[in-house]
């Protein structure tokens, strides 16, 4: 009796959870453009990396830990004129996310604007020490992304 209440209570609910959440994520990957990816993307060794479609604008060398990192990006690829931009700083030497921020439905079609609008990145970083900086836009649908990298350092 004991063996059965358990087995109702505690394993049915559990085989019951992973069938159901495997078939709905079954379901979602079959839909088009989707993808499960289970690595971060690669950030860049050193220096500014990126096919061109991204430019950090207003990106220093190097900072001093009172002095905000502030910066835009600038876009030039028609396919990403609405879309999501996320930007990321990592510490070089611990491979450690230290700031992270997202913007989201940033459309500017036709302005050749910079994103974020209405302001931008703005992140004091007060740890010296080197940082790379990552941004990735990607499309309103999410099928089309670009990304860009830099370094920089906090004395």
């Amino acid at each position: 009796m004991a063996s059965r209440v358990v087995y109702l209570a505690f394993i049915l609910p559990v085989l019951l959870s992973f069938a159901l959440g495997g078939s709905v994520m079954a379901q979602v990957l079959q839909e088009p453009g989707r993808e499960l990816v289970m690595w971060p993307p690669d950030r860049p060794a050193s220096g500014a990396t990126g096919d061109g479609t991204l430019q950090i604008l207003g990106l220093n060398p190097a900072y001093s830990a009172t002095e905000p990192v502030a910066i835009q990006v600038a876009v030039r690829d028609d396919a990403l004129d609405c879309g999501d931009l996320y930007v990321t700083i990592y510490d070089a030497a611990t491979d450690e996310v230290v700031a992270q921020d997202g913007f989201f439905e940033q459309c500017f079609a036709g302005s050749n604007s910079t994103i974020p609008l209405n302001g931008g990145f703005l992140k004091t970083i007060d740890e010296p020490g080197n940082y790379e900086i990552r941004v990735v836009v990607s499309d309103a649908a999410g099928t089309r992304t670009a990304t860009a990298g830099d370094v920089f350092s906090v004395g």
